[in-house]
């Protein structure tokens, strides 16, 4: 992540097409280099679609990419561009593992006070503390 300051992620918020958070049920590989990730929507703060349940992310394996990798049966805040068509989350955004840290909590701390509290999607859990 390059910039974990509440300034950065308030930039990282105007740049974002989408933030939420999920859990990641898989990761398909479109080609040896290519995968999407299918995350569960638990909670968004942005979305510039109706709501949905299920959004699949792209990267890449290449290192010149910078795509955030995610871990099967992880929870996630992401902020995601759109990019031919698919969400993109990169390391220069502040996207995250959600667990119990400091930075997590100051990540959500400004999301609540830019955007105000996280929406939940239909197949909510709450797991925001």
């Amino acid at each position: 992540m390059c910039s974990n300051t509440n300034s950065g992620i308030q930039n990282a918020i105007k740049k974002s097409s989408i933030i939420f958070q999920g859990r990641v049920e898989k990761t398909l590989y479109v080609t040896p280099f290519v995968f999407l990730t299918k995350f569960n929507v638990e909670h968004y703060w942005k979305n510039n679609q109706q709501i949905t349940t299920v959004i699949y992310v792209i990267g890449s394996a290449c290192i010149e990419s910078c795509s955030f990798s995610f871990l099967e049966g992880h929870h996630y805040i992401v902020f995601g561009e759109i990019e031919n068509g698919f969400y993109r989350a990169t390391t220069c955004m502040p996207s995250q593992e959600l667990y119990s840290s400091d930075a997590t909590q100051n990540i959500i701390n400004v999301l609540n006070s830019t955007l105000g509290d996280p929406k939940p999607s239909r197949n909510a859990k709450v797991i925001l503390k």
